[in-house]
């Protein structure tokens, strides 16, 4: 039973929680969640971005750069919220032209780059640009496979590395809404661009006692996220950082590995990328077959790529970190009071960080509480 952040949860949920964390010993009984923003506050793909365009941590050779961000994508123009600074359409070959420059003269000059030269600040824009770009043209699946590209030729242990010294600089700089922005040095072929984004990485205390409780209830826990396995594995179970999930349970988007243990740019195609669909075919074919093929007691989740898992199951419990989001998981939210809906809604102060004992949320840019977008 939760005791410590008890005040922190939405009250209406407690009773839910508290049968699931009773100590009963039943074999098979497991839990699946969702990491970024579901476990932690924030996303950790979007802090380890940051801190390698920061300190200009890839591997990727500068003569390569250009290739492999365009590998696979189609070459039309991005749609019009995606124009430049000057209203010029925008290719993915003319953001990469430009990334694979800087990156270049960073690679040649990384005393100057790291020390925040413009070329920085242009290389960190552009390739939020990207992302964000194909997050919103192409789908969420794309966008969460190509940003692992970025994890290319660093080999396991340099990418915990990198993960564990994101976390440090990351969780102790404010919550904000950050907007990167090419400076008018980097004009390059594809203008003047920028992105916003929400600079936020917490720990969750709360869901960290949840998830010790579970485990002490002898129910197992595992994450499925949409990041690189590797950083989430190096987040949820390093003891440092207070999940202690065992990294055998921790499943996520895999690149291949050449012999010596390098990671690739593409993806492994053998098994889901866990995005979606690709979430539930992760939970039935590597962690339900662990379980005798039950269904697991409690799925959490925040967003639209968490809908497939957090629905699949009639009679598993549904614990929902609320973003005040649209779309399904919109519709899920408004279930909340539908006892046969199985919703457990978790409200959070996304200024701050922290949940609050209420089922709807505060959001960045506002003070008012909201259980959905309509």
């Amino acid at each position: 039973m939760l005791t410590a952040h008890r005040h922190c949860f939405n009250p209406a949920i407690l009773p839910a929680l508290d049968a699931l964390t009773t100590d009963q010993h039943t074999p098979h009984r497991y839990a699946v969640v969702d990491w970024d923003n579901t476990s932690i506050f924030g996303d950790i793909q979007d802090a380890v971005l940051a801190h390698q365009c920061q300190t200009l941590r890839f591997a990727i050779p500068p003569d390569a750069m250009h290739a492999i961000l365009l590998e696979g994508l189609p070459q039309d123009a991005f749609g019009a919220d995606f124009r430049g600074c000057d209203g010029q359409l925008v290719t993915p070959d003319m953001l990469a032209s430009d990334i694979a420059t800087d990156y270049a003269w960073g690679r040649a000059n990384p005393a100057q780059f790291v020390a925040g030269h413009w070329r920085m600040a242009s290389l960190r824009a552009r390739l939020r640009v990207f992302y964000d770009a194909l997050d919103a043209n192409l789908g969420h699946i794309t966008s969460c496979t190509w940003i692992t590209r970025l994890y290319a030729g660093l080999s396991v242990p340099q990418v915990h590395a990198l993960t564990h010294e994101a976390i440090h600089a990351q969780s102790r700089l404010p919550i904000t809404r950050c907007c990167w922005e090419v400076p008018g040095e980097a004009q390059g072929v594809s203008g003047r661009t920028r992105s916003s984004w929400a600079q936020r990485l917490r720990t969750q205390p709360p869901m960290q006692e949840l998830y010790g409780e579970l485990g002490r209830a002898g129910v197992a826990l595992y994450v499925i996220s949409a990041s690189l396995e590797e950083i989430v594995r190096a987040f949820a179970s390093d003891p440092r950082h207070g999940y202690h999930i065992p990294g055998a349970h921790i499943f996520g988007m895999k690149l291949q590995e050449d012999p010596a243990g390098i990671l690739s740019h593409r993806m492994r195609e053998d098994v889901p990328h866990t995005q979606a669909h690709g979430k539930s075919a992760t939970l039935t074919s590597s962690i339900m077959t662990r379980h005798q093929g039950l269904a697991p007691l409690l799925v959490a989740g925040d967003s639209e790529g968490d809908m497939d898992m957090l629905t699949g199951f009639e009679q598993t419990w549904r614990l929902v970190l609320n973003r005040a989001s649209c779309g399904s998981i919109g519709e899920l939210t408004r279930t909340h009071e539908e006892l046969e809906a199985r919703v457990l809604l978790q409200g959070r102060d996304e200024r701050t960080g922290a949940l609050r004992p209420h089922a709807s949320s505060i959001m960045l840019d506002g003070s008012e509480q909201l259980f959905y977008t309509p």
